[in-house]
């Protein structure tokens, strides 16, 4: 959901009521359980956190993984140029 005039400089975010899309992001995963609210703070839940760190571990691992094939096909092209 694209809101222009945030976008082109025309009305400044100041809060997260003043954009609709923020809002509603909010409030459909604070629904889905996704996070907490408490004392006016938003954190995620424990499950959540175990569920974030298993997917941030699996990217580190595809990153480590491309990153490797990269190195192998660079030096593929570096032996085929010799």
């Amino acid at each position: 959901m694209k809101e222009e005039y945030i976008e082109k400089g025309i009305l400044k975010l100041y809060k997260e009521t003043d954009s609709m899309s923020v809002n509603l992001s909010r409030i459909l995963i604070e629904l889905a359980g996704l996070i907490k609210k408490r004392k006016g703070k938003i954190s995620l839940t424990k499950t959540e956190k175990k569920r974030f760190k298993i997917i941030f571990d699996y990217w580190q691992l595809f990153l480590r993984l491309l990153q490797g094939n990269l190195i192998g096909l660079i030096t593929m092209d570096m032996e085929r140029i010799k």
